[in-house]
């Protein structure tokens, strides 16, 4: 028999996958372990990264609204990234 707080833990979890596999952008491992090697240790902390591959912005403007914290980064600095990300995405 299942606890209360399990049914509502699978349920959470499955409503996560689901959402993740219709949004999902980056379809392998491979293509994640590249892209994350976009985004040097100290440069960009977990946050930052993981919301970079989540929102796959166009532009470092784009990036930097959606995300104000990258304010620090150089506008050609992370436009070159962003490419970067985009074409391992578009091509995995």
């Amino acid at each position: 028999m299942q606890e209360k707080g399990e049914v509502g833990i699978s349920l959470v979890f499955r409503k996560t996958m689901d959402y993740v596999n219709v949004f999902s952008k980056i379809n392998n491992r491979q293509t994640v372990e590249n892209i994350r090697s976009l985004f040097p240790d100290g440069e960009f902390d977990g946050f930052e990264a993981t919301s970079l591959m989540n929102l796959a912005c166009e532009t470092s403007d784009e990036a930097k609204i959606l995300i104000p914290s990258l304010s620090r980064i150089p506008d050609d600095h992370l436009q070159n990234i962003l490419n970067e990300m985009n074409n391992l995405i578009k091509f995995q």
